[in-house]
């Protein structure tokens, strides 16, 4: 009997260890209240843009974390001056000489590179070198980073020791604090990472999400991981994306020694897969994301699986975004190929490439369409009038929930993938993005998974989210459990053009 990691993930920020928050990378920075801010006076950026106004450095026996705050929304990964100063001894005879420190790191964030200094010798480094990390990934006017303590990839010898200084600059204008450094002392606090369980919770349905890289599922080694990922967490509802150049069928017949029972699938083109236990019966295509009603034997569910544009394509994003919140509209008026009863179940999820504006995820969270013209109303989009929930899901073995990670990229690691759900009819249980690569080798063992299973997949993690329905309107004990399988064609083979 498999191990259970037990718990709630969206309560893990709230861990405190030492009178210190453990601070966990998921856009919600209640972690931070306790912390010792430097403020900056607004509007002091006489030359340009992008106020500072927020300093504030926490950390663990493995990270330094920061956070950074302005006077108005920014993208912190490119299209912008900032640079990053650690003098990570608190020693201004080493590194470069600025401002009365002596930074032995310094780096521009817009340009997704910096410097390390050792002994005197200048070394390039990018994000992955030294496991930066910032999010969100998109716009905001507050960001959370952490940075590895214990050495850097290709700059031997570099440690943040416990007396550190650091400082903000934009070149353009700006910087924080105005004068000196933030100085910082690190405490002795450990790592505390967030409970999570691989195996199954008790739940109602299991949801897997991945981006499969350009086909990945049917091309070793990326085949190979894909399939030992599906094994090791046994979901009962798959959505992939990229699959490009092959059928639903095919993708079920390359997981069908793993898949356990009866499944069904379906496809929406380029490439959106759907796979599931439950009998697909309706799908609608949204300019390349599918709308998929599954019949759950407790109550129906309308799953999205998006894959929006990527890279500097906001407005492309943005109008299908737009899409998506008008079939919902639609769908929840009865006014569209899936009608939907009241109360029932709503998830968005896949790879939605959220990388600039943030307005693109305001849309499928608030249901706030920017254009009106074309899509119609605003809506509300849960059932009793709230948002929708974004659930951010934490990655295995990090304080953080990072979905996407590429060292030889240009971008650092970013929330790109989500699971977007209607709380008033579903409670999340437990959920994750795998990356096994920091998993501990008992759970590699207890799952049958490798190391390096995760980063063979894909570039993106999986997601697993674990619910449970609110209100199911059949219980299966009543049906019995296999009373859901209907007897018309098994698997499911229609495809849009």
């Amino acid at each position: 009997m498999r191990l259970l990691f037990i718990l709630s993930l969206w309560l893990c920020s709230q861990s405190i260890l030492n009178g210190q928050n453990q601070i966990i990378l998921d856009e919600n920075f209640n972690d931070w209240v306790d912390a010792d801010f430097v403020s900056d006076p607004n509007e002091d950026n006489f030359l340009g843009p992008f106020d500072f106004t927020r300093l504030a450095c926490a950390n663990d026996d493995k990270f330094l974390y920061i956070q950074i705050d302005f006077e108005e929304e920014t993208i912190l990964d490119e299209q912008n001056d900032f640079v990053f100063y650690l003098d990570a001894d608190n020693d201004p005879s080493t590194g470069l000489n600025i401002n009365g420190i002596g930074a032995d790191l310094y780096y521009f964030l817009g340009d997704g590179d910096g410097t390390v200094i050792i002994n005197g010798q200048n070394r390039f480094i990018n994000h992955y070198d030294i496991g930066l990390t910032a999010l969100p990934t998109v716009s905001a006017d507050r960001f959370e980073m952490a940075i590895r303590r214990n050495g850097i990839d290709n700059a031997n010898g570099f440690f943040i020791e416990n007396e550190i200084r650091v400082y903000f600059e934009n070149i353009s204008g700006d910087r924080i604090p105005d004068e000196g450094a933030f100085e910082y002392s690190l405490s002795n606090q450990e790592l505390e990472l967030p409970n999570y369980s691989l195996d199954l919770v008790q739940n109602d349905f299991r949801l897997l999400s991945l981006n499969c890289l350009q086909d990945g599922l049917f091309f070793n080694p990326q085949s190979d991981a894909i399939i030992s990922i599906v094994e090791a967490t046994r979901p009962d509802i798959i959505a992939f994306q990229e699959i490009y150049d092959f059928t639903a069928e095919q993708c079920y017949n390359m997981l069908d020694d793993v898949l356990s029972g009866e499944w069904f699938y379906d496809r929406v083109d380029p490439d959106i897969i759907i796979l599931s236990k439950y009998p697909i019966s309706k799908k609608f295509a949204l300019d390349g994301n599918g709308a998929f009603k599954i019949d759950h034997p407790k109550q129906d569910i309308l799953l999205i699986n998006a894959h929006l544009p990527c890279c500097a394509k906001d407005s492309e994003r943005q109008s299908e975004a737009d899409k998506i919140m008008a079939f919902i509209r639609e769908s929840k008026k009865q006014n569209s190929i899936i009608p939907l009863e009241e109360g029932t179940p709503i998830i968005i999820t896949g790879d939605m490439n959220f990388v600039g504006l943030s307005r693109q995820l305001k849309t499928l969270r608030d249901g706030d369409i920017r254009n009106n013209n074309i899509y119609g109303e605003d809506l509300t989009p849960d059932w009793d009038g709230n948002s929708f929930n974004d659930v951010k899901l934490i990655t295995t073995g990090f304080p953080g929930a990072i979905t996407w990670l590429n060292p030889f990229s240009f971008f650092g690691p970013g929330r790109l993938d989500f699971m977007i759900y209607s709380a008033s009819a579903l409670e999340f249980k437990n959920g994750y993005a795998l990356n096994t690569l920091w998993l501990s080798e008992f759970e590699l063992q207890e799952f049958g998974l490798e190391r390096e299973t995760s980063d063979d997949a894909s570039d993106h993690f999986a997601l697993i989210g674990d619910f449970s329905f609110t209100n199911p309107t059949t219980s299966i004990t009543d049906i019995g459990f296999n009373d859901h399988i209907k007897t018309f064609p098994n698997p499911t083979k229609s495809e849009v053009d």
